[in-house]
């Protein structure tokens, strides 16, 4: 039997285009903006050459169908003879805009691909492309293999998809507000009126943070397209506005793609107040940017 273990960052988007029009998954994602976290999710994984190729995936303990990992997981496995033991734990809840499908399958695949003798880019594949055909995400999977404050200009995998860092400097903090109840990535995909308006807006809001891609340049832009789009509902438009009125000037925030949920920055002197005022409206995690992007982290013989 042997054994790995990989971690996966969250990962939070500002503001995105759709595009998933392309035959091959590969080549389908989202042109937008992010930023990965230090919390998301551990997976350890057990591979056991018994010819099988049973898969058994549990969920903060508890035994989970966790499809976009199950997908992944059969997709590395292919035709091997092995049976596999995916054990999960997310450090936020799935379905509120942190990446969290992503993070499980990514994590997973990266740890099963160590076990299987495969590179991280085929992990990275096969947790993107399973992302994508089970509607739950276009590119929170690439975006935290890359870390960091990222632009996605182009859609999908290397050598297709394109990603660059922008710089944010080191005294803004971050903060992330969970106001409860996920909103499901799967409906909104497949809604085609919101579809148009996230793409028309998402599309404007990519070429304007290419002209000039700072921090406070992709608030501004998150906010805008968090609003316009219809996207962001009553509550999180009320948190939004609390940070906005509690004092804390350099206090800015929008809304996580695509969950009842709010990010700010702000500079760390003025974090206290921007955490007074979301603190009625749900629970709140302190975070940093993580900016190493997912990787395997313990691996066992």
């Amino acid at each position: 039997m042997a054994r790995a273990r990989a971690f996966c960052p969250g990962h939070v988007t500002g503001f995105f285009e759709i595009c998933d029009i392309a035959d091959e998954p590969d080549r389908c994602g989202s042109r937008g903006a992010g930023f990965s976290l230090n919390l998301g999710a551990y997976s350890d994984v057990e591979l056991v050459a018994d010819g099988k190729r049973d898969i058994m995936i549990t969920l903060n303990g508890e035994p989970s169908d966790a499809p976009v990992t199950r997908h992944a997981a059969k997709s590395l496995l292919g035709s091997s003879g092995h049976s596999v033991r995916i054990d999960t734990e997310l450090e936020f809840p799935a379905g509120q805009g942190y990446g969290m499908s992503a993070a499980g399958a990514l994590s997973a695949s990266l740890a099963l691909a160590k076990l299987l003798g495969l590179d991280a880019t085929r992990a990275l594949w096969a947790a993107h492309c399973a992302e994508v055909i089970n509607r739950t995400g276009l590119g929170d999977a690439v975006a935290a293999a890359f870390g960091g404050f990222e632009m996605r200009l182009e859609p999908g995998l290397p050598p297709y998809g394109t990603l660059e860092h922008f710089a944010v400097g080191d005294r803004y903090s971050v903060l992330i507000c969970d106001l409860g109840g996920a909103i499901p990535t799967k409906g909104i995909l497949g809604d085609e009126g919101k579809r148009a308006a996230i793409s028309r807006l998402g599309g404007g809001c990519v070429r304007e943070m290419r002209l000039n891609p700072t921090l406070e340049r992709f608030m501004s832009l998150s906010l805008s397209f968090a609003l316009d789009t219809g996207l962001a509902p009553e509550c999180v438009r009320e948190a939004i506005q609390a940070v906005a009125q509690c004092g804390a000037a350099s206090a800015k925030a929008s809304m996580c793609m695509l969950g009842n949920s709010v990010f700010a920055v702000a500079d760390s002197d003025d974090m206290g107040r921007v955490e007074r005022a979301l603190v009625d409206f749900g629970t709140v995690y302190r975070v940093e940017p993580h900016m190493r992007g997912a990787s395997v982290v313990d691996s066992l013989p």
